[in-house]
């Protein structure tokens, strides 16, 4: 997915054991730990956000953020 400087997107976990908890593990951009809404920094360059279960299970998804 693309994205530019100040979009944001909510990245919601299913399966697993809540509560979640979310963080930016590569990238600037900025993330609520607790409810997975993501604003897009002002770098270019792909951006990771990794999902930590109450079991400690992560898993990731990732943004390609452009800049004109």
């Amino acid at each position: 997915m693309a994205a530019r400087s100040g979009q944001t997107f909510n990245f919601a976990a299913s399966g697993g054991q809540a509560p979640y908890t979310y963080s930016v593990s590569a990238g600037a951009g900025s993330i609520n730990s607790s409810t997975g809404f993501f604003t897009v920094g002002n770098s270019a360059g792909p951006y990771t956000v990794t999902v930590t279960d109450n079991l400690s299970n992560t898993a990731t998804a990732s943004i390609n953020s452009v800049h004109n």
